[in-house]
């Protein structure tokens, strides 16, 4: 009981940080149209800026 409350804890951590990140992505380059392959650019170069 207890291992699947914590799998389940562990699931909702990585579901919120997943909506986070999605949520800060489209508000920094979620207005400029492109291919798919733009965005992923635009998350990789900025992850390091948004880390350090």
């Amino acid at each position: 009981m207890n291992d699947l409350l914590s799998f389940f804890q562990k699931a909702l951590y990585a579901t919120a940080f997943a909506l986070l990140v999605a949520m800060a992505l489209s508000a920094c380059g979620g207005d400029n149209p492109g291919p798919s392959g733009s965005t992923v650019d635009n998350s990789a170069s900025s992850t390091p800026a948004n880390g350090g």
